[in-house]
């Protein structure tokens, strides 16, 4: 049998200090180094980076002060403090992986079998709701029944976005994408540097997507948070009167 294989994690949380402290205390027993990448005024993300014991870095390279969100360079700034001599991977930071996540790749890269020339991505499922997710994880299941999902569609000829993007050191692959000034791009164009049959799907486990509102954060935080609501003593809900019907 090959020895273990290595995961090194990148997340770029800026001002999503409320879905990261969602995220990691399920994440971080999968990774053997979790880099986060902030900002210097996020104090919330840097105090829960210390009391998790994970590593920080503080930069502007976001641009966020100026209207851009520009992910890439904080991505690589991030790689540039990893090791980078096994499986690298790309993770928001209102992603949250399922127990069995790294089991699952420790047993598909049994004698080293998987390829080490692919881009690996995960399905994704949505919880759109901070009373939705909470509910879930007090009767967590791995039967997700007819919840929404949206990893294994990923754009039209299967382009796998910045939630989940695994790839081997191996590739030379050690930078991000640096052509955008908000996140929806850079992703895309990162997964492109792989061919079509070197994007690969595993169906062996998936993800949860934690959001408080519909999509709105392409220049940086601009959702609700995710939370308690302290006001009313109950949950931050993102649905309307007609979104709440729609889901019976």
């Amino acid at each position: 049998m090959g020895s273990k294989m290595k995961i090194e994690a990148v997340t770029v949380c800026m001002n999503y200090a409320d879905f990261l402290a969602q995220s990691i205390p399920h994440n971080i027993r999968h990774f053997d180094k979790w880099i986060i990448v902030t900002t210097p005024n996020d104090t919330e993300t840097q105090k829960l980076c210390s009391y998790y014991g994970l590593d920080y870095i503080k930069t502007e390279a976001a641009r966020l002060n100026w209207g851009e969100f520009r992910k890439g360079e904080c991505v690589t700034l991030g790689i540039n403090e990893l090791d980078k001599d096994d499986w690298l991977l790309l993770i928001d930071a209102d992603t949250v992986l399922q127990p069995n996540f790294r089991r699952t790749f420790d047993i598909l890269n049994i004698d080293n079998e998987l390829d080490k020339s692919c881009l690996y991505t995960l399905d994704r499922v949505r919880f759109e709701s901070f009373e939705e997710w909470q509910e879930f994880i007090s009767r967590p299941t791995y039967n997700l029944g007819n919840r929404a999902r949206d990893g294994r569609f990923c754009l039209p000829g299967f382009v796998p976005t910045g939630f989940f993007q695994m790839w081997h050191s191996s590739t030379g692959v050690l930078q991000y994408i640096h052509q955008w000034i908000e996140c929806g791009g850079e992703d895309i164009r990162f997964s492109l540097l792989w061919p079509r049959n070197k994007r690969m799907f595993v169906p062996e486990t998936t993800c949860y997507h934690l959001a408080s509102e519909p999509e709105c954060n392409w220049l940086g935080r601009k959702s609700k948070p995710f939370e308690i609501d302290k006001k009313r003593g109950n949950y931050v809900s993102n649905f309307d009167d007609q979104a709440g019907l729609d889901r019976r």
